[in-house]
């Protein structure tokens, strides 16, 4: 792994910042002036004193105005990690001896801990190489229950290695340090205490101001003023993560972000146009709607075949890097049901044919991808289903396709998760065109929002328009100005970065770190081996044993007196923008249900109530069954659709299909460079570019193997939604329906088979459901299908929404209903002869349901009463008097004349009169008398 250009230059920045801040001669928010002042690529009038358009002054707090507290902005995708790491290595490599080498580095969840933790700890790893490299191989990464053992800071306070610590930013932030163990006494750092007494800065204070024990962790990491690393900073601009910082004494902050919050002091920026030029990320991100929530997972199994077909082919043909394209599918969040939304997702995805050893789920409950190495050449997922648990701390650049199962009608929220899959395998590009893009399908009812939402999440992931600074011809950073604290200079820039040895870039991490030292050094007045620390600052501001401050050239002084002015404004907004975010937290905390991803909270069970279980244990409710013909299977089997469909020959069926033209549901979303030489994201039509590679195979082809080819295309989108039907005759009459197209249509029909699968679906559902109704109703009129009671009550019922206590019900707990469901449950509960009531819920292996010749209906409640009779009820809404609720009404009249006089089935709908139903207000009567 390699320097890209662009983080030669944010290097170069910070090495330029660290040489203005070395000479003693400016105070954190002086020298950050002085560097715009100078600075090659910003729009700073140097004349006027003030700053570009882009430019915001060094923002700071009085705890914090000694130290430099700067921001890097780089987009998703863009090395950040990597980009820190040489950042140690320049600040504190080649420090002098004495200086002491800890890094704090804080990440805002445990997900993005682990993951450095890994990578810093992987020798291996070009993190933790970069590392090796500025620091002789002396490096030891420490997690939060080494830092309580102590370990490592001894030899980090002698400088004899760099100790990296990797913790969470809320193992340390806290209001109350009593909060955390961090603040509390800690017997492992006597040693450490005892060795550096009366060298060690005054202990972190409580609210009330007493001090915290001196052997507290924190009090050992502030004593060795440490230079920390903030990833993903924008969680960090709060008043307690100031408070944080200002506990911590160090010597210099470095805030790592794709979104800079308004209190950032950018430093540098990477545009996102850097980015793709270098082939760090996968653009444009290519956008299709699909119809159906459905047709989202076919469309993604039907991408994910034909990427890894090309990226197989380059493989073995042009030695292209291995690569295994992988789908991102984002389940809907989880809501009080038994079935998870993300196993319903699995589910659809096995129907489809895919391997369940291709399926993995990772969300906050679960984590089927724990030690799974994703990019290994032997791992076989394809698929990872998720809900905003990869919205962080995870990376994988085979991941190329995000699609969204949410309902149609739901926002498309996939701004989180779009980061996910902009990573570029190997930072260089594909062979093959479409393996340099990345693919989002959605299945929405407003495509254009669809189209906005994707745009957001580019802009999450920090493709932005707005830059810190613009430079058209985007020159080459050059040396800053020799300065007493600068004797070397930088070497970045003078290679070529495809060229550099690890060699070059010692080089390099020893010339930018001679560059820093003067800014980070021990100070002269503590010498080895006592404790060295910068903690304290003169009356004049510098760092406490810096040299005396140099005056700065007039025309430089002017502008860092202009920047300066301005800061006490910008701190107020920044002010009122944490209190603002602070509120926000304090209410989610206060009402979970306020947060965007609330954590789904287990559904409880309750039992049946004792003085009626015996009663309902007692009852079989009957289902319709056909005979099997044999006794090997058992006598019966469940009636489906597929048992009525003796002489339904599909041979003979129409094929005449409307195939509505479907509107351009393709677009691409890509960068633009705007009159000012920004680059920002545009939203245009695809191209052929983008068409061409997934029908070159298929243009190529005969006539009749295309035919062949875009039937099998559009068999793969049945799944088991035909299985009523065999394979071969499905297949047969799909290439029948195929048979007068020309080769444009067929073109088509291989481009887009979702479409056409799901108008094939419609039309032998309807001739198979037409069918099947009428076998049904001739063996209910001759007694040709028979009931068999099989289905039983459950020991307990699942519920999510817990009515209000009602008397007369099965459960101690059912579920809550609202409108016309709620008003029957409390005529149930005064109906003084219904022995019991509940709820029927809709799910499969708990609730009855009624197995009809077309779709299974789960009536809302059953009923059994005094005289013996049972009673299914299904209520409707005025507005359901519709095709559905005449099948249902239709089905239970069936279900009741099979099964006997003691069994009922009523349709009750408010206020509405509909033709055998009833309505609501007229019902109790009905009841009375059974």
């Amino acid at each position: 792994m390699v320097l890209k250009s662009y983080l030669q230059q944010v290097l170069a920045d910070l090495g330029r910042y660290a040489a203005l801040y070395g000479t003693g001669a400016y105070t954190p928010a002086e020298a950050f002036a002085a560097f715009w002042a100078g600075h090659p690529r910003t729009p700073f009038d140097v004349a006027t004193g003030q700053p570009g358009q882009f430019l915001r002054p060094y923002q700071t707090t009085p705890a914090l105005a000694a130290v430099p507290q700067l921001t890097v902005k780089v987009p998703t995708g863009g090395g950040k990690t990597y980009l820190a790491c040489h950042a140690v290595g320049q600040l504190l490599g080649a420090a002098p001896a004495g200086t002491p080498r800890l890094v704090v580095w804080l990440a805002p969840s445990l997900a993005i801990v682990a993951q450095t933790l890994k990578a810093l700890r992987n020798g291996r790893h070009a993190y933790r190489q970069a590392l090796d490299v500025a620091f002789g191989g002396r490096v030891a990464v420490i997690d939060k229950d080494e830092l309580a053992q102590g370990q490592g800071l001894l030899a980090a306070a002698q400088g004899e290695q760099l100790t990296v610590v990797v913790l969470c930013l809320d193992t340390l932030r806290t209001a109350d340090p009593d909060n955390r163990k961090a603040y509390e006494a800690n017997s492992a750092n006597l040693a450490f205490v005892s060795a550096y007494a009366g060298h060690l800065p005054a202990p972190v204070p409580r609210p009330d101001g007493t001090p915290t024990d001196p052997t507290a962790t924190m009090n050992v990491l502030r004593a060795l003023a440490p230079v920390v690393i903030i990833d993903e900073s924008h969680h960090a601009k709060t008043t307690l993560s100031d408070k944080l910082l200002a506990a911590l004494s160090p010597r210099f902050v470095l805030e790592l972000t794709a979104t800079p919050r308004p209190a950032s002091n950018l430093l540098a920026l990477v545009s996102a146009q850097a980015l793709k030029q270098e082939h760090m990320v996968k653009l444009p991100v290519v956008v299709q709607n699909r119809y159906r929530k459905a047709d989202v997972l076919g469309g993604a199994k039907l991408w994910q075949e034909r990427l890894e077909a090309l990226a197989t082919a380059a493989h073995k043909k042009k030695g292209a890097p291995y690569v295994r394209p992988i789908v991102l599918l984002q389940a809907e969040a989880r809501t009080a049901t038994a079935t998870a939304p993300y196993d319903k997702v699995k589910a659809d995805l096995l129907a489809l044919g895919v391997p369940e050893a291709q399926i993995k789920i990772k969300t906050a409950d679960r984590d089927e991808l724990k030690d799974v190495d994703l990019l290994a050449p032997g791992c076989v997922v394809r698929y990872i289903i998720t809900i905003n648990a990869l919205a962080e701390g995870w990376d994988c650049s085979f991941a190329y396709i995000l699609a969204s199962v949410a309902n149609r009608s739901s926002p498309v929220q996939v701004e989180q998760l779009l980061g996910r899959v902009l990573r570029q395998p190997y930072a260089t590009p594909h062979p093959e065109p479409l393996l340099n893009c990345s693919y989002v399908l959605t299945a929405s009812t407003d495509f254009q929002g669809a189209l906005a939402n994707i745009v957001a999440g580019l802009q999450v992931a920090g493709f932005t328009a707005t830059d810190c600074y613009r430079a058209p011809d985007a020159p080459e950073p050059t040396p800053a100005p020799t300065t007493p604290g600068q004797q070397h200079g930088l070497a970045f820039g003078a290679a070529d970065a495809e060229e550099l040895t690890p060699a070059d870039y010692a080089a390099q991490a020893a010339a930018a770190a001679a560059l820093a030292a003067p800014a980070l050094a021990a100070p002269a007045d503590y010498a080895a081996p006592a404790l060295a620390s910068t903690v304290g600052t003169t009356a004049a501001g510098s760092p406490a044993g810096a040299p005396t401050p140099a005056a700065p050239a007039p025309a430089v002084a002017a502008a860092v007196a202009a920047l300066v002015e301005g800061q006490q404004t910008m701190e107020a907004e920044a002010l009122a923008a944490f209190e603002k975010t602070e509120a926000a937290a304090a209410a989610i905390a206060a009402d979970p249900t306020l947060s965007p991803n609330p954590v789904a909270q287990q559904v409880p069970g309750y039992p049946m109530r004792a003085d009626v279980a015996a009663a309902a244990q007692a009852l079989r409710l009957p289902n319709f069954m056909v005979p099997t013909g044999s006794s090997l299977f058992g006598k019966y089997a469940p009636l489906a659709k597929g048992s009525l469909l003796a002489g339904f020959d599909l041979s003979l069926q129409s094929i005449d299909i409307d195939f509505q033209q479907q509107a351009e549901a393709l677009r691409v979303i890509d960068l633009q460079e705007q009159a000012d030489h920004s680059y920002t994201p545009i939203i245009r039509k695809a191209d052929a570019q983008l068409r061409e590679p997934l029908l070159a195979y298929f243009r190529a082809a005969s006539p009749l193997r295309q035919r062949q080819d875009a039937a099998r295309a559009i068999g793969k989108f049945f799944g088991k939604k035909l299985d009523y039907l065999p394979a071969p005759a499905v297949q047969a009459y799909v290439e029948r329906v195929l048979a007068p197209f020309d080769p444009e249509q067929l073109r088509a029909a291989y481009a887009d088979p979702a479409h056409y699968a799901n108008a094939v679906y419609e039309h032998l559902d309807h001739l198979t459901s037409v069918h099947a109704m009428k076998v049904f109703d001739q063996r209910i009129d001759t007694n040709g299908i028979d009931v068999v009671p099989d289905y039983s009550f459950p020991a307990q019922r699942v519920v999510g929404k817990v009515a209000l206590p009602l008397l007369r019900s099965l459960y101690a707990k059912e579920e809550a209903g609202n409108g016309p469901e709620g008003d029957l449950m409390q005529l149930l509960a005064d109906a003084e002869n219904v022995t019991f009531w509940t709820r029927n819920p809709a799910r499969p292996g708990e609730g009855f349901r009624l197995n009809g010749p077309l779709v299974n209906h789960y009536p809302d409640f059953i009923v059994h009463t005094a005289k013996g009779n049972t009673l299914l009820l299904e209520t409707k809404g005025d507005i359901y008097d519709n095709a559905d609720s005449t099948y249902k009404r239709h089905l239970g009249a069936a279900w009741a004349l099979a099964a006997g006089k003691q069994y009922k089935y009523f349709m009750l709908f408010d206020k509405k009169t509909v033709d055998k139903a009833y309505r609501l207000d007229t019902f109790g009567p009905v009841l009375a008398a059974l």
